[in-house]
């Protein structure tokens, strides 16, 4: 039954997001499905709350969301613009629905399933590949202007915050990475700069270090910064916590480019830098600096030198960006109502 549920929550999300996307809906709105009644998502929530448990129904639970994994992760895909930019007159259901979908893979990257069951490893490799899809699909902007321009979801929303949980908690348990890495390899194609200390084996690693330098830059509102420190450290884990590679990784991250043969990932263009165009004009120096001091923070490796992390990282990507329209940082949808 909650499968028929959330495939029907999907069919009428992507119903509005490509055939109208400027209309208003009798579905989405303050009145019937929303954050302030009930949000999209709850259903796939509801597994989740199971999963985490440890309920003998778990695995069924689990095995729900690995059926679903397609519908839902191609609804959150679908290429819409933010309502309230745009101008459609309805409340985006996806926003919801990712939040709801990355709280329960956080919950199963800590649960028994992740070793447990066969489909795990993909189930959140594949989540992961999604995020980082979105980040190459927002335009590195402080302006609504130019953020209404994405061909995605918002994503200055609570989502953001179970984004941030879901990437800290999945790279430090390090499980599903290499099948993470190779997805990237394969699906995305760059042109890998001259550096002789980053063998192809690292690629998928660089992709992801591009991805996250990319959301500083401005994918993501300034408020997600606050997450640097849990989502670097992570990812030193995930690359094997070696410091002179978790550098070497970092310093690819910022000069790699789509392939001039490849065809558009997200808003990046053929030969444009997948980390952001700040580090156009970023100096040889200033680079080879932050890489010095990251990999004297990853040798300290303690909860006060991560927090330095998010100092280099703002100075590194430009610092502050105090003429950001994005919204105040925003607390986790709430999920319980009376009415249910």
């Amino acid at each position: 039954m909650i499968q028929i549920l959330i495939s029907a929550e999907c069919d009428a999300i992507a119903t509005q997001c490509t055939r109208m996307p400027l209309c208003s809906s009798s579905l989405f709105n303050d009145e019937v499905v929303s954050p302030e009644t009930v949000p999209a998502g709850l259903f796939v929530k509801v597994l989740g709350d199971v999963v985490g448990e440890s309920h003998s129904y778990s695995h069924i639970c689990a095995q729900v969301l690995w059926l679903e994994k397609d519908v839902v992760l191609n609804s959150i895909l679908l290429e819409c613009g933010d309502p309230e930019i745009t101008g459609g007159d309805f409340v985006d259901p996806r926003c919801t629905l990712l939040e709801a979908w990355l709280l329960c893979m956080s919950k199963i990257v800590s649960s028994k399933h992740s070793t447990v069951e066969p489909f795990v490893e993909t189930l959140l490799s594949e989540t992961c590949v999604v995020l980082l899809s979105l980040l190459f699909s927002k335009t590195v902007a402080t302006t609504q202007e130019d953020r209404g321009k994405d061909p995605c979801l918002s994503l200055d929303g609570p989502h953001t915050l179970a984004a941030m949980e879901f990437l800290s908690a999945f790279l430090s348990s390090g499980f599903g990475f290499q099948a993470l890495s190779e997805q990237l390899r394969l699906n995305i194609s760059f042109d890998f700069p001259s550096l002789p200390f980053c063998d192809a084996s690292l690629h998928g690693s660089v992709i992801i270090g591009a991805a996250l330098f990319r959301a500083m830059q401005g994918a993501l509102p300034p408020w997600a910064v606050e997450s640097i420190p849990e989502v670097y450290s992570a990812f030193f884990t995930a690359t094997g916590r070696n410091p002179e590679l978790f550098g070497a990784v970092l310093r690819s991250s910022m000069e790699i480019r789509l392939s001039e043969r490849s065809t558009m990932c997200g808003v990046v263009q053929r030969g444009e830098l997948l980390s952001g165009r700040y580090f156009e004009g970023t100096s040889e120096k200033a680079k080879e600096q932050f890489v010095d001091e990251t990999i004297d923070l990853c040798r300290s490796d303690t909860a006060s030198s991560w927090r330095r992390m998010k100092v280099l990282v703002k100075q590194v990507c430009g610092g502050k960006k105090k003429d950001s329209d994005c919204k105040q940082k925003p607390s986790y949808t709430r999920w319980d109502f009376e009415r249910l």
